[in-house]
């Protein structure tokens, strides 16, 4: 069976790019003792992918899953790239869903939320108001869907849908990438979405969104929503992901 990813973008749900070449600045591969939690796997850099410690992720077998502990509300860390703060060129944050399931959650009628967002951390990662935001993106489950949903400067706390997958466990790896052009920056398309699932055609279903004027990439956030309002990610319910990258485009 061929599992779509349907675009919510309907218009350029076929869109396909010819990939540009990318050299890699700093990944996470996750290779660390199955139970290494978010303060303790580093990056080819060095980097720790957090500083700070959460009962609600851990490597497992190469990946690193996000859960539920039955305590904590959310996860929202903030932490910066080993390449500093880069203020133009093009760059590419990447990552792959490798699993997500939601039976768990399913059955209270739930959501739940995981993805990153990046930013000019400002040298001040515990102080995330004054950061400049460049936008980001989730996994979202809600009502038997798999939900991507993406956000942009000057609205963090609103996310759009751009492609949903109908099912409560995901059919395939799902593989992200977010461009972002600074030297374009405050132009529509100096940020671009990408989505593959599986061997199905990569679709780039956001092109046009725009990252401030002078926007500086310097790092990223953990964005892990469990309870609030109507989220109710329910424990034995795990996403996983791997490859979390930073790329520089040629």
């Amino acid at each position: 069976m061929k599992h779509v990813l349907n675009s919510t973008l309907v218009l350029i749900t076929s869109m396909l790019l010819s990939p540009l070449s990318a050299e890699v600045l700093e990944t996470w591969t996750f290779s660390e003792a199955d139970g290494t939690t978010i303060d303790g796997t580093s990056s080819d850099k060095g980097t720790l992918l957090s500083t700070v410690s959460r009962s609600t992720a851990a490597v497992k077998k190469g990946r690193m899953e996000f859960f539920p502990d039955g305590e904590t509300d959310g996860v929202f860390l903030i932490n910066a790239f080993a390449q500093g703060p880069v203020s133009s060129g093009v760059y590419e944050v990447s990552w792959t869903y490798t699993s997500a399931a939601f039976a768990n959650t399913l059955e209270v009628d739930g959501s739940a939320n995981i993805g990153f967002d990046f930013r000019d951390t400002k040298e001040t990662r515990y102080k995330g108001n004054d950061d400049g935001l460049l936008g980001g993106v989730r996994l979202r489950y809600e009502k038997k869907h798999i939900l991507i949903q993406y956000s942009a400067a000057g609205d963090a706390n609103r996310f759009t849908t751009v492609a949903s997958i109908d099912r409560i466990v995901l059919p395939d790896p799902l593989s992200v990438r977010i461009r972002y052009d600074l030297d374009n920056s405050g132009k529509p398309g100096s940020m671009q979405i990408f989505l593959q699932l599986g061997e199905e055609d990569e679709i780039n279903p956001v092109t046009d969104a725009e990252i401030p004027e002078g926007t500086v990439l310097s790092g990223y956030r953990i964005l892990q929503q469990i309870t609030n309002g109507k989220t109710n990610w329910q424990k034995g319910d795990v996403v996983s992901i791997d490859d979390f990258t930073l790329s520089k485009v040629e």
